[in-house]
């Protein structure tokens, strides 16, 4: 394809076009090769785990651990947030009832 060639039009949709499929290409060539040196490692017996030194994880994504709760009810100490996701609902309360979500910290 010759660039030079192509009107703006064409190359702003093959802009276009190229912004979706470059990341795309990334995560297939990602996978690929995590597959390839997974399927290395077991012909020789071991696990990619094993050779790295670290968990790899299945789907790509990294292995989160379980987080610390940031935050305590002060009317029911066995409710806690982490403050990741959704406020529960007295985090709700107590910040739409002009509180802070400061004064709810452990």
């Amino acid at each position: 394809m010759e660039l030079s060639e192509l009107s703006l039009p064409e190359l702003l949709a093959l802009q276009k076009k190229l912004l979706v499929e470059i990341p795309a290409r990334h995560k297939q060539e990602k996978a690929g090769t995590l597959a390839d040196l997974q399927r290395l490692a077991a012909e020789r017996g071991f696990t990619l785990s094993e050779l790295i030194g670290a968990e790899v994880p299945v789907d790509g994504r990294k292995n989160r651990g379980p987080v610390e709760a940031k935050y305590r009810n002060p009317t029911d100490a066995s409710q806690t947030w982490t403050g990741r996701g959704r406020q529960p609902a007295w985090v709700k309360a107590h910040v739409d009832g002009g509180g802070n979500i400061g004064d709810l910290a452990i």
